[in-house]
C-alpha cells in the first residue's frame, strides 16, 4: 500500500493534508508529518527527518508532498529528499488546459486554481486557493502563488520568488529568481533577482 508523508508541519502542512484528502479521499493511507525541530501542530503524528531517513529508504509505494509555505525553506530541505517520489497534488476543481500545459514534479495545486493554456510549470511550485495564470508564461521551480493571485499572459518567472496574496502580474513581465511580491501589489516592469516590491505600481523596496 501507498504511504503518504508531508515535509513541514506548519499551518501550510495542514492545508496540504486537506488538499490530499479532497483527492483521495479520508481513506488514504496518510503516515504523517516529516519535520526538523519540534511543531507546534497537536494531536498529529509528527515524525523526525532523522527518523525517517533511517526507516524509510526511497521506493515507489512511498509518496512525498511540499508542506512548506516558504519558498527559500522549501529549496533548503527538498534537496534532501531527492531520491524519493514527488507527484504532483492537484485539487479536482483545477481548471486548465491540460493538453497544452507541461508540469514537473511535487507542485501543489490547490482548490479554484485556474491555469489557461500553453503554459509551462518546473517542480516544487505552490499555487494557492483561486490564483491564476495566464497563456504562455513558463515558471520556473519553488515559487509560492498565494491565494488571489494572478500571472498575466506572456509572463516569464525564475526561481524562488513569492507573490502576495492579491498580487497581480502584467503580461509579459520577466521575474527572475528570489524575489518577494507583497500582497495587492500590480507589477508593471521587470524584476531582476532578489528584490522586495509593493504598492501598486509595484516599486522597490530593497533587495532581499
Amino acid at each position: 500500500m501507498e504511504e503518504f508523508y508531508i515535509i513541514g508541519a506548519g499551518g501550510f502542512a495542514k492545508e496540504v493534508h486537506w488538499l490530499l484528502k479532497s483527492v483521495h479521499g479520508k481513506r488514504f493511507n496518510f503516515k504523517g508529518y516529516i519535520d526538523r525541530e519540534n511543531s507546534l501542530m497537536k494531536d498529529e503524528i509528527i515524525i523526525s527527518e532523522k527518523l525517517f531517513f533511517l526507516k524509510k529508504k526511497p521506493n515507489d509505494k512511498i509518496k512525498l508532498f511540499l508542506g512548506i509555505g516558504n519558498p527559500q525553506q522549501a529549496k533548503t530541505v527538498l534537496p534532501k529528499y531527492s531520491k524519493y517520489n514527488f507527484p504532483n497534488a492537484i485539487h479536482p476543481s483545477y481548471k486548465a488546459d491540460t493538453s497544452n500545459i507541461n508540469i514537473g514534479i511535487g507542485n501543489i495545486i490547490t482548490a479554484g486554481v485556474v491555469h489557461t493554456t500553453d503554459i509551462t510549470i518546473g517542480d516544487f511550485n505552490i499555487f494557492n486557493l483561486n490564483s491564476t495564470v495566464g497563456h504562455d508564461t513558463e515558471i520556473g521551480s519553488y515559487n509560492v502563488f498565494n491565494p488571489s493571485c494572478n500571472i498575466s499572459g506572456g509572463c516569464s518567472i525564475g526561481n524562488g520568488n513569492l507573490f502576495g496574496t492579491n498580487s497581480t502580474v502584467l503580461q509579459y513581465i520577466n521575474i527572475k529568481n528570489d524575489s518577494v511580491i507583497g500582497a495587492a501589489a500590480l507589477l508593471t516592469k521587470d524584476v531582476s533577482s532578489n528584490k522586495l516590491l509593493v504598492g501598486v505600481p509595484a516599486k522597490i523596496i530593497k533587495n532581499i
